[in-house]
């Protein structure tokens, strides 16, 4: 019995390993490729570490496309969707926690339903609502349809749900408002748990695209999901390397982001079925 355990155990390390060689290997050899010179990317062997090791694609894609303007605008998009996300899930999950609220349970299934509903549903209005308030290639116009987060609202929702409400009641006898409390008591105690869904809001923000791609139209405007599609408009022959390069600064924000707080992230998904 303990040899068949030991035995299941390796296969499923082996099965967990080959899937992550799978997912990983691409994001490797895209950053591989963006420190290869041109003639060393389409040998007829993969090669992931460079014959050749050289940064001008990186310089390259600084110097002579628009990418400091796309990641400053992608910086930009990425921290107001996300502030405005957290404060909007933040209020509305303490409301529906703690606050006296008829038919909030009513309330927060609509938020449960609107997870549901395709982005293609809601396309066509955002698009033409933006459009009439003359919010095309503007930040706001990708922001504002971003303002709040269903699945946001249920991680806090459910983590509001797990806090002693003893503490509240006892914040509430001392005289406190509910901002007060929101404020100094339940903040601080969910500021792990609230870290991580930042992260979260700001990695689903960063990756962006194809709404970005349907209000941003003018070079200036776009972000850097959208702005990688300039390799491609030149059928990028030669600039291989510059989109790798581009590509691989895409990616680094999120990467690194998830590299270091993957732990809180995971403990976020996990404690959120605790209590419904």
């Amino acid at each position: 019995m303990k040899t068949r355990n030991i035995t299941l155990s390796l296969l499923t390390n082996i099965f967990l390993i080959l899937i992550a060689l799978f997912v990983i290997f691409p994001i490797v050899l895209m950053i591989s490729n963006s420190f290869k010179l041109p003639d060393d990317m389409f040998i007829s062997k993969i090669q992931l570490i460079p014959r050749t090791w050289t940064l001008e694609n990186y310089f390259l894609s600084w110097r002579d496309y628009d990418v400091p303007i796309w990641f400053i605008n992608s910086i930009g998009i990425t921290i107001g969707i996300t502030f405005f996300q957290l404060i909007i899930c933040v209020l509305v999950a303490y409301g529906l926690v703690f606050q006296k609220i008829r038919f909030k349970n009513v309330l927060f299934s609509f938020f449960i339903a609107s997870m549901v509903v395709p982005f293609q549903v809601t396309m066509i209005p955002n698009y033409i609502l933006i459009s009439k308030m003359g919010l095309m290639n503007t930040w706001m116009g990708v922001i504002l349809p971003n303002l709040a987060n269903a699945f946001g609202i249920f991680l806090l929702r459910q983590h509001f749900s797990s806090f002693p409400y003893s503490l509240y009641e006892a914040a509430v006898l001392e005289g406190a408002n509910s901002l007060e409390i929101l404020w100094k008591i339940v903040l601080p105690i969910s500021q792990s748990f609230i870290a991580a869904l930042v992260i979260l809001f700001f990695m689903n923000s960063w990756n962006l695209y194809f709404w970005p791609l349907l209000v941003m139209h003018t070079p200036e405007s776009k972000t850097l999901s959208i702005g990688l599609q300039q390799f491609i408009d030149y059928e990028l022959g030669h600039r291989w390397g510059l989109f790798m390069a581009t590509a691989t600064l895409a990616c680094l924000p999120t990467i690194i982001l998830y590299s270091l707080m993957q732990k809180r992230i995971i403990a976020t998904y996990s404690k959120a079925g605790i209590k419904g």
